[in-house]
């Protein structure tokens, strides 16, 4: 909200035709005024209700929730997508209280939770039953 700029990202691995596309893009948006098309967009959508359902899909913390200890770190080759940024945190705790190392990152497109590829399924099915996924 009120940021008056178009920033794009361009990984220098993508070669000059992807990064030549991406600037024309990124000139386009620029010329069609993105921002105050946002701005405009986020004014309707608050008009709608849109705080109301972000908070509906917070979780809602429980009163006197214990700490939550990490479990003995091992190596993480998989990754759990799917998960809103904003509950990230509580869901790799909920992966803890089932003594399941779970670390967050940022991926390529969004938050993910890295785990091991032993307990990817035993993961999945816990944040299914948590309502993370």
């Amino acid at each position: 909200q009120g940021w008056p700029h178009v920033i794009s990202i361009i990984s220098r691995a993508s070669g000059a035709p992807v990064i030549a596309k991406a600037l024309a893009y990124t000139a386009a948006v620029a010329a069609a005024a993105l921002p105050s098309v946002v701005q405009e967009e986020l004014r309707m959508a608050k008009e709608a209700g849109l705080e109301s359902v972000l908070l509906g899909m917070r979780k809602k913390p429980v009163a006197g929730e214990e700490d939550v200890l990490c479990p003995a770190a091992e190596p993480t080759d998989e990754e759990i997508h799917g998960i809103d940024v904003l509950n990230i945190e509580e869901a790799v705790r909920e992966l803890w209280k089932a003594a399941i190392y779970a670390e967050s990152a940022m991926g390529c497109t969004g938050p993910v939770i890295k785990i091991s590829s032993k307990n990817l399924e035993k993961a999945e099915q816990c944040l299914k039953k948590s309502g993370y996924l």
